[in-house]
């Protein structure tokens, strides 16, 4: 690497991805251009002409001299180009290029035009979320989980995209807006209710609420707080945790109670997750643990082989964590 370097010396070198085969001036001493100037290494075959003559243009600027070269591995190429002349490959290089540029223009073009409606839709449905919001960590934390679930939809759609079902998308979306759109609080006393959301979420607002130590602070959080392990209670420990605080701070009807069950849930859900972890790890170390046969054992017949049992084993750990998470 050479750094804090404004000219590069002779026997310097750089090395470079692509992206700097474009806007980017490499500026050497007069010693260099004495010897010949900058020589440009290519060492792949890019994607079209336009992309290697950017390369190309790291040397010989502003009338310097200099020289380019590209080194190729055959072996890292298409099969098809395997032999072939490199003004060949050229050429059938271009033609690919041409191919492909027409099937943008006649299927791609009409499902990025798409995804750009829909996406202008979305933003003006988050724009009446902005102007909803008076509160800015309520805004971030609603602008989150809404853009979260335009996300996950829109993954969902990406075949209906292809088949450019412009109508039923834009209907969809419009119902889907409906069920996303968070109520306002109209007071102090009432919370912002997210319909569709992740469990996190609600914490990220009652966390917010508890850095003021208030009676009415504390009660919102506690349905935040609540609301959250109903919707995920195995990985509630921030949740339980935090509605304990809430409890002993407003010192309501039983709070002793309570807050001791949370604490105690708290530590059940750390035991439960370090329980995952622990066969996850052992699972991995027995897959790594898998000794790659010789060549002659290969050639043995299979039922003269003692049959690895790792593999059911790993499956018997995962079917474990997932009728855990069921029950």
């Amino acid at each position: 690497m050479i750094k804090n370097k404004k000219k590069l010396s002779r026997g310097d070198g750089i090395i470079a991805t692509n992206l700097a085969g474009r806007g980017t001036n490499i500026k050497v001493e007069d010693a260099v251009n004495e010897s010949g100037g900058l020589l440009c290494l290519v060492t792949f075959l890019a994607r079209n002409r336009r992309v290697e003559l950017q390369a190309f243009g790291r040397t010989t600027r502003a009338g310097n001299p200099g020289s380019v070269c590209c080194i190729l591995d055959a072996s890292a190429m298409l099969s098809y180009y395997s032999g072939l002349d490199i003004q060949i490959i050229r050429k059938m290089r271009g033609g690919e290029e041409k191919i492909r540029l027409n099937l943008l223009s006649n299927r791609n073009l009409d499902e990025i035009l798409l995804k750009e409606k829909l996406f202008k839709d979305y933003c003006n449905y988050l724009s009446e979320i902005y102007s909803s919001f008076r509160n800015r960590e309520d805004l971030t934390v609603v602008v989150d989980s809404t853009n979260k679930n335009w996300g996950a939809w829109l993954e969902t759609k990406q075949k209906q995209i292809q088949q450019n079902q412009q109508e039923e998308l834009l209907t969809e979306l419009s119902t889907m807006k409906q069920q996303w759109m968070p109520t306002v609080p109209s007071d102090q006393t009432t919370i912002v209710q997210l319909p569709l959301t992740n469990f996190y979420h609600l914490v990220q607002f009652g966390n917010r609420l508890i850095t003021e130590e208030t009676q009415s602070n504390m009660e919102r959080a506690i349905e935040y707080y609540t609301q959250s392990i109903q919707m995920e209670s195995r990985y509630g420990l921030i949740a339980y945790y935090n509605r304990a605080y809430c409890r002993i701070t407003n010192e309501s009807t039983d709070y002793k109670t309570l807050a001791l069950a949370d604490i105690e849930a708290a530590a059940e859900s750390v035991d439960k997750y370090m329980d995952e972890l622990s066969l996850i790890n052992t699972s991995i170390n027995m897959v790594n643990q898998v000794r790659v046969p010789t060549q002659q054992e290969s050639d043995v017949s299979s039922s003269e082989v003692e049959p690895q049992n790792f593999t059911l084993q790993v499956r018997l750990n995962l079917k474990f964590i997932v009728s855990s998470r069921i029950n």
